[in-house]
């Protein structure tokens, strides 16, 4: 516990992404435990150290004040990160993380950015689109579904690997939370991460009516206020019912009939605050 400290300010002076962080001080402990003897030899030496051009034998000063309880200024972190990132540690811990079935922020490229806003937005009905184009195309019958869902006081949240730059800055500008992460898991790795995410506030998570989890496997080609009316009929007749609820809109019978399919999700508040939903999610393996 005694290194925590300058551990934290190390990881803090190397980079300002959160997500990057957490592979960082993975890193950073892995190479400490590798070289624990040559870091327990030099660390009384730490004062007389002198700073080198070389950067990799820059980042091993850090790391030896990391291990003696004292934190090194750095002068140019970004050459101290490279050097770091060249390290089979920093590879082993960023596929540790990124394979992690308890924490979103390996796959998730900005979900500290998108857990903020959410936090300032505290949403009481939230609807998830995933979407997956190579070209970062979104059709426009999913794009006026979008602004219309967000317009009718539902929080929207984009889920994507690729979006054109144009339609990311009208999702922006019309207050749509656009959640990067890597194209891992399909439609149902995003439901994972981003329902696993809204727990990291507790208080936030609670605030939450109705969740719709939903992908572009099909265009809403009844229009958006068809859409809508969806909504509203599971916000008036599910979103309080004490019974923990999951409903679904589902454009296949391949199997003779209408049943249960990722396109869309509804969980009511009920499900959402229960204890199965949340077990669900944390043990479903994206890579499977």
């Amino acid at each position: 516990m005694r290194i925590l400290r300058p551990l934290h300010l190390l990881v803090r002076s190397l980079t300002e992404d959160a997500g990057q962080r957490r592979v960082v001080a993975a890193a950073l402990r892995r190479l400490i435990r590798q070289r624990k003897f040559l870091v327990n030899v030099l660390s009384p030496w730490l004062g007389v150290i002198p700073s080198w051009p070389n950067k990799k034998l820059e980042l091993w000063r850090g790391i030896i004040g990391v291990y003696s309880d004292q934190f090194i200024s750095i002068d140019k972190p970004e050459h101290l990160l490279a050097a770091l990132q060249e390290t089979q540690a920093y590879q082993d811990a960023k596929q540790e993380i990124s394979q992690s079935l308890f924490s979103p922020f390996g796959r998730g490229l900005n979900y500290q950015k998108v857990l903020i806003q959410l936090q300032k937005k505290r949403p009481e009905r939230l609807f998830i689109l995933h979407h997956y184009d190579k070209r970062g195309l979104l059709p426009q019958s999913w794009l006026n579904a979008i602004l219309a869902i967000q317009k009718s006081g539902w929080e929207v949240i984009l889920s994507t690997s690729n979006i054109n730059d144009n339609i990311l800055h009208l999702l922006q500008e019309n207050g749509v939370i656009v959640a990067k992460r890597e194209n891992i898991g399909l439609c149902l790795g995003a439901y994972k991460d981003l329902s696993i995410l809204l727990q990291y506030d507790q208080e936030m998570s609670l605030n939450i009516r109705s969740l719709v989890l939903c992908n572009d496997s099909t265009l809403p080609i009844a229009g958006e206020d068809s859409l809508i009316d969806h909504l509203s009929t599971w916000e008036n007749t599910l979103e309080e019912h004490s019974l923990a609820t999951l409903a679904s809109l589902t454009d296949s019978a391949e199997r003779g009939f209408y049943h249960l399919q990722s396109y869309m999700l509804y969980a009511n508040s009920s499900l959402l605050q229960s204890n199965i939903w949340y077990r669900f999610w944390v043990k479903f393996n994206p890579y499977l």
